[in-house]
């Protein structure tokens, strides 16, 4: 072999090298650190629409009030969850009747919503704390969503979040 083809050779292995490299590294994001879910209803909206892709860090190490979960927990949909956390565990959790405006610890929770004020409430009884190792988290279109308000779903076990949202 020539000199031009040994070249050759070399450049070409370097190329898939490179394509394996990158397309091993995008395998292992893709499936152990970052997963991409698409939103199924209207329970996330004005935030979220229908069809949106979201991005998941599944490796996250903390939650606050605000941020946006996926949560695989047992429900009749049979498929991922995404709500948004109102309050964590020990977390005092008061909900005004009045303008369905939340109140962690006392503070009024700034969250998008989009609802009339009709079935703001859930089925469960305000003032509560939430449990240990657990988060209180709830749609953004309240009027429209099946979440923690609700005893069917209740509080969500951190081992059922499969991961925090962090873009669109």
């Amino acid at each position: 072999m020539n000199e031009k083809h040994e070249k050759k050779a070399i450049s070409i292995c370097e190329w898939l090298d490179a394509a394996v490299f990158a397309v091993v590294s995008c395998v292992v994001v893709f499936s152990l650190i970052i997963k991409v879910f698409t939103v199924k209803g209207v329970s996330m909206e004005p935030t979220y629409f229908e069809g949106d892709k979201v991005l998941a860090l599944l490796t996250y190490t903390d939650l606050s009030t605000g941020d946006v979960i996926v949560t695989d927990i047992n429900n009749d949909l049979n498929e991922p969850l995404i709500k948004r956390v109102i309050a964590t565990e020990f977390q005092k959790v008061e909900l005004d009747p009045d303008d369905g405006s939340f109140y962690v610890d006392g503070k009024l929770v700034d969250s998008p919503i989009a609802s009339t004020l009709n079935n703001l409430k859930g089925d469960i009884e305000y003032p509560f704390y939430v449990p240990e190792g657990c988060v209180f988290a709830v749609g953004d279109n309240r009027e429209l969503s099946l979440d923690c308000r609700y005893q069917q779903v209740g509080f969500l076990d951190y081992r059922c979040i499969i991961g925090k949202v962090i873009t669109k």
